[in-house]
């Protein structure tokens, strides 16, 4: 039986769907509710739904801010937006998310019916073209007297291509043995898969690999890692495969330092030395003295110089990255308790404290790059208390820039966090969502020119950031009522 999930702020909304669907005519059970977006991304990995019908209208995080999270964190889950607005634009924005649909209240039953049956075929399907080895029910007698290997899939753009794509691993590792995703091994990132057979030649495997990436994924910046060979034996315990499953990650992580290749094989990169002398230095020493002493400035100084210091471009081994890193973020911890600061980091370096972070990154310098201005920003907040929380300043900057790009990846790059963090911070603070608010500082700016009398509905329209006039006049009417026309002759 599929797992479905019900998000609804609306108490008998979330009733009807559970009383008036029969949900096992399409092999499906509702495993829970939530009455808002922030209780359904919490409970997400407790109930560990396949399908979630999200309304988009709720409190605390509406429904296209937790998409947002769930597509990101758990692409193979299937979503499907309700909403008593039958606006397009909400349609559109959600599609692109990549939900699977998209329906309005109140709900039709023919549609529904459509809808459903539409999504268990894609289901079976997706089964069918997939095995899985699950962690969580290890079984290590499907492997005894086999050779098995994995390797790990990572796809920058978070989508997992090659979770829906098994028909193509299928097709292109056909003849090199048993293939299967591995489920359950608290790897995000990446997805890990199993191959297994009577022999396996880590060369052709890797060939084949290659004509993948090569070829019908050409188009997504994708890496693989390839973990050594082992055997199958009696009685074998989760933790061998679950060595075997690290080593693949970790083959993966060497697309940091050869930025020419796509294919890594960890047999390359295990017996590589790596010299941890440069973890410990006098700057760090000072940097912790400071600390202590409460002296952001100076701390933020000496861990700038500690990270700047190093020939990050020489390091050839992710595990002293991984290091520094976690000790600076410790160091940040720290002082971020003592301050009353430590929701701020937790916030800032929520990217950091990823498993696999470093599959995030491109290069070793730029996560030097980053950690600096981590560093940077956080010392300054703990110089003076007094500033702004980072709502209020997300929300200032909307402010002096509401004419100007104010796409999420402008915003991640203004400061230094991904998209999530900020959705999650702005919408605890203000209780509206960046894009909420965003739309309401331009039609409040749209109101006063329009009032002027001295600028046209296209002036205004770009004035406030929005290149298409006809979008502007749809928008200003769903945020006033009024047309921009009727409203500029009216007041």
């Amino acid at each position: 039986m599929y797992r479905v999930m019900i998000v609804d702020d609306e108490f008998y909304i979330r009733k009807s769907f559970c009383n008036r669907i029969d949900w096992t005519a399409y092999h499906m059970e509702v495993v829970g509710e939530a009455s808002n977006g922030q209780e359904a991304y919490e409970l997400v990995p407790v109930l560990k739904p396949d399908l979630l019908f999200v309304d988009i209208r709720m409190p605390i995080l509406d429904g296209f801010d937790l998409t947002t999270l769930l597509m990101d964190e758990y692409p193979d889950i299937f979503i499907i937006i309700i909403s008593a607005y039958s606006d397009f634009q909400y349609a559109r924005k959600a599609i692109e998310r990549g939900v699977f649909d998209y329906l309005l209240k109140p709900l039709d039953e023919q549609e529904m019916d459509k809808t459903l049956r539409r999504l268990l075929s894609r289901m079976e399907k997706k089964e069918e073209g997939e095995k899985s080895l699950n962690l969580y029910d290890f079984q290590g007698s499907q492997l005894e007297g086999q050779e098995f290997a994995c390797f790990s899939i990572y796809e920058k753009s978070g989508q997992e291509n090659a979770v829906h794509s098994q028909k193509i691993l299928q097709k292109y590792l056909m003849g090199q043995g048993t293939l299967a995703r591995v489920l359950g091994h608290n790897m995000p990132l990446c997805q890990v898969f199993c191959i297994w057979k009577d022999r396996i030649d880590l060369t052709a495997l890797a060939a084949e690999l290659t004509a993948l990436v090569d070829g019908p994924w050409a188009g997504y910046d994708m890496v693989a890692g390839i973990s050594e060979v082992y055997r199958g034996t009696q009685g074998m315990e989760k933790d061998a495969f679950l060595h075997c499953i690290a080593e693949a990650v970790s083959a993966s992580k060497e697309k940091l330092f050869d930025t020419s290749r796509r294919i890594f094989l960890w047999a390359s990169y295990k017996d590589d030395f790596f010299d941890i002398s440069p973890y410990n230095t006098p700057k760090l020493a000072m940097a912790r003295s400071a600390l202590s002493k409460k002296d952001y400035r100076m701390a933020r100084q000496s861990l700038v110089s500690y990270l700047m210091d190093f020939a990050w471009d020489q390091f050839q081994n992710a595990v002293i990255i991984e290091m520094i890193v976690s000790t600076v973020i410790e160091l940040l911890f720290r002082a971020g308790w003592e301050t009353g600061l430590i929701a701020e980091v937790q916030l800032y370096t929520n990217d950091f404290r990823r498993t696999n972070f470093i599959l995030l990154f491109e290069r070793a310098e730029d996560i030097r790059d980053r950690l600096c201005q981590l560093v940077e920003v956080l010392m300054d907040e703990m110089t003076s208390k007094d500033n702004s929380d980072l709502a209020q300043r997300v929300a200032l900057y909307i402010q002096e820039n509401y004419a100007g790009n104010l796409q999420m990846e402008e915003l991640e790059r203004q400061f230094f966090m991904s998209s999530s963090s900020l959705l999650l911070a702005f919408k605890k603070k203000k209780n509206m969502t960046i894009t909420a608010y965003i739309e309401a500082v331009r039609m409040e700016k749209a109101k006063k020119l329009l009032k002027s009398g001295l600028c046209s509905v296209q002036d205004t329209a770009e004035a406030v950031g929005y290149l298409d006039a006809n979008y502007f006049c749809k928008a200003f009417k769903r945020y006033t009522g009024s047309t921009p026309s009727k409203y500029r002759v009216e007041k």
